[in-house]
C-alpha cells in the first residue's frame, strides 16, 4: 500500500522490485504462478504455483517474508481445476480448493507454520461446480463457495455446511452485510446476507443478450460499481439508497477495475493499454466541489512554480513540458513540444 516494494511472477520466478531504487532485490525460481497475494501487514507474502499434468496438478503454496524473501513455510496439495487460496480474515488459516480420489475437498492449513489441520469433504444439496472461493470478513471461521447459482457457506472449523444464498456472486462489504448479484443476461440486485433476500434493486432485469459484467463496493462501501461490456459503461449507485448518480462510458474493454483506499476515485485499467482515473462525483457528499476543484482536469493552469500552462514546472530531457493552454496555434505548440521530444540538441539547451 505504501508503493515501497512489489512482488511480481516473471519468467517462471518470483522477483521482489525496490520501487525507489527500481532494482530486484530478491529472485527466486518458482514456475507457473497462478496468486500472490500479501498478509501482515504486507510483510509477508504468499505465491501459489503449480506443477503436474492438466487434470492433475499440485498446488505450491510458500510464504515469504517481504523485503527479505525468506522462507517461511511451504506446503502442497492437489486440484484438477485452480481457484484462488483465501486466507481467513484473522490471519489464522490458509484455505485451498482441491481434489483427491475423486472428490472435491478443502484443505485448512495454519498460517504461523503452513502445517496441514484437516480438510473438509465438501458435499451438499444442490452442489454444482464451484467457480471461486470467498472469505467472509465478519465471520473468520466461514468461507463461501460460489457457483452460478449461489453461495454455499462452510465452517471451516465445525467442518459443516451452513447453508446457501440464492444468487450471490461473492462480491461483499466488508463488513460482510451486504452482497451483489449482476448475472451476464443483465439486472443487478443488492442483497443481504443475513437473510439471503434482495433488499435492493439497482438495475432491473432486462433482457439484453449475455454481456461480461462486473460488479464492486468500493473501498468504503459507499457505492456499487458496474461495468456492461455490450454498453461499454461503468455505472455508480449510492448503496443506501440505490440511486445512480453516474454513467460513464469508456473508450476500450475493460480489463481491471479498482477503487482508491479514500474511496473518492476508480482506477480503470483499459484493453488498449491506457491506464484512466475516474472521480465519483457524488453531489451529496460533504466536500466534494471542492475536491473537484483541486484535480488536475479542473486545473489546467497547474499548481507548480511555474506561472505557465499544465506543466507547472514539470522537465522532460531538460526543457520544461510546454501546455497547450500556452499557444493560440497549434503549430506553435507543435514546435515547443519538439524541444522535449526528441531531446533538444546542445545549441537549444
Amino acid at each position: 500500500k505504501e508503493g515501497t516494494y512489489i512482488v511480481a511472477a516473471e519468467s517462471g520466478d518470483v522477483l521482489y522490485w525496490n520501487l525507489q531504487n527500481r532494482e530486484v532485490i530478491f529472485q527466486e525460481k518458482q514456475p507457473n504462478t497462478q496468486q500472490i497475494f500479501y498478509y501482515k501487514n504486507e510483510t509477508r507474502c504468499v505465491v501459489v504455483s503449480r506443477k503436474g499434468e492438466k487434470g492433475n496438478y499440485t498446488g505450491i503454496c510458500i510464504a515469504r517474508t517481504v523485503p527479505d524473501g525468506v522462507k517461511q513455510w511451504e506446503f502442497e496439495y492437489p486440484f484438477v481445476e485452480f481457484k484462488n487460496v483465501v486466507m481467513s480474515p484473522d490471519e489464522l488459516y490458509v484455505i485451498c480448493y482441491g481434489f483427491e480420489k475423486m472428490k472435491n475437498h478443502i484443505y485448512v492449513h495454519a498460517v504461523k507454520s503452513g502445517e496441514f489441520l484437516h480438510k473438509i469433504l465438501v458435499k451438499y444439496t444442490g452442489f454444482k461446480d464451484v467457480t471461486k472461493m470467498v472469505a467472509l470478513p465478519d465471520k473468520p471461521s466461514v468461507i463461501a463457495l460460489i457457483d452460478v447459482e449461489k453461495g454455499n457457506l462452510i465452517d471451516i472449523i465445525q467442518k459443516r455446511f451452513l447453508k446457501s444464498i440464492p444468487f450471490w456472486d461473492g462480491t461483499c462489504t466488508k463488513d460482510g452485510k451486504f452482497g451483489l448479484y449482476a448475472p451476464a443476461t443483465g439486472g443487478m440486485d443488492m442483497l443481504d446476507l443475513r437473510t439471503g433476500k434482495v433488499c435492493k434493486t439497482l438495475i432491473p432485469k432486462v433482457a439484453e443478450g449475455i454481456f461480461d459484467v462486473v460488479a464492486v463496493f468500493n473501498a468504503t462501501n459507499e457505492y456499487v460499481l458496474y461495468y456492461h461490456s455490450g454498453k461499454k459503461t461503468i455505472r455508480a449507485f449510492r448503496r443506501k439508497n440505490g440511486e445512480m448518480i453516474a454513467n460513464f462510458r469508456v473508450q476500450a474493454d475493460l480489463k481491471g477495475m479498482e477503487t482508491t483506499t479514500d474511496g473518492r476515485s476508480v482506477v480503470l485499467g483499459m484493453g488498449d493499454g491506457s491506464m484512466t482515473t475516474l472521480t465519483i462525483a457524488d453531489p451529496e457528499k460533504d466536500g466534494i466541489r471542492d475536491y473537484l476543484k483541486g484535480l488536475p482536469s479542473r486545473n489546467p493552469e497547474g499548481a507548480g512554480s511555474s506561472p505557465k500552462g499544465i506543466g507547472g514546472g514539470y522537465l522532460q530531457n531538460g526543457v520544461e513540458y510546454p501546455s497547450p493552454y500556452d499557444y493560440s496555434i497549434y503549430t506553435d505548440y507543435l514546435k515547443a513540444l519538439q524541444q522535449c521530444i526528441p531531446p533538444p540538441s546542445k545549441q537549444q539547451s
